[in-house]
């Protein structure tokens, strides 16, 4: 079976109907913006008791419990209700940059159903509440917890979310201002035992103080399982081989006099 890209997908999606209906059904049970229990829209009547999130405690439901259905509604809607809600009032994640807009787009719109629009191919999902994040209902049975879940439908869009997962997963842990103060004691032990014929004090300072940072480097759990499992630090066609900078570096000096 061949692989249609996306592209593919609107324009096929634009003069067949059936297939866009496929393609609107399929998206939706993939990637859902509503809360379960319609109950639950007003949220400013108090005469309707809210879900409690104690549900989120609970053991995971047996498969053949004689009730599975029932009780799996009761769970997700307790779930979604209590992990999956945008807050109101925001966080300060919400806004960088200065930016005054809230970066995830809460509040967002509420769509009666599903739609394609033939002329943008942009596909609105059926969305019944403002504040509720993108959610796939048996992931959220399963981790009971936020999690925020995109149909990727450009491959600008599969790269973006890629790219920022390397980045993310990959991020230094340390705080600038722990760096800051290892910087400075490093500074202020180099330039009380500094050797008079130090010919390069700042060189020499600055590496003193990247090996410093370096063995302070905290492994992230990304990294702790990777050298574990013996994942390659790379991908790529070419070989490497570990290099000794510091006799390299001496061996050209040896030339350059």
């Amino acid at each position: 079976m061949g692989i249609t890209l996306p592209h593919s997908m609107r324009e096929k999606a634009k003069w067949d109907p059936i297939f866009c209906q496929h393609l609107l059904d399929y998206i939706s049970q993939i990637v859902e913006e509503c809360i379960p229990d319609d109950n639950f829209l007003d949220e400013e009547d108090d005469s309707i008791e809210k879900p409690s999130g104690t549900r989120a405690f609970h053991p995971f439901i047996p498969p053949n419990h004689e009730n599975f259905d029932e009780m799996m509604y009761l769970d997700l809607s307790d779930i979604i209700w209590s992990r999956q809600m945008h807050s109101r009032t925001h966080t300060p994640t919400c806004f960088k940059y200065r930016s005054k807009k809230c970066r995830a787009r809460f509040p967002r719109k509420i769509i009666a159903e599903s739609t394609f629009n033939m002329d943008t191919g942009v596909i609105s999902i059926h969305r019944n509440h403002s504040w509720v994040n993108n959610y796939h209902k048996w992931i959220a049975i399963m981790t009971h917890a936020n999690h925020d879940c995109q149909i990727l439908f450009t491959k600008n869009h599969a790269l973006a979310v890629i790219h920022y997962i390397m980045k993310y997963i990959t991020k230094s842990k340390t705080a600038l201002h722990s760096k800051l103060t290892v910087m400075a004691v490093v500074r202020k032990a180099f330039m009380t035992n500094m050797n008079a014929a130090t010919t390069d004090v700042r060189k020499m300072m600055l590496l003193k103080i990247y090996n410093k940072m370096d063995s302070y480097r905290e492994v992230g759990v990304s990294e702790a399982i990777s050298h574990l499992l013996n994942y390659p630090d790379h991908y790529i066609n070419m070989t490497f081989v570990n290099i000794h900078t510091t006799h390299l570096l001496n061996h050209i000096k040896q030339f350059s006099t």
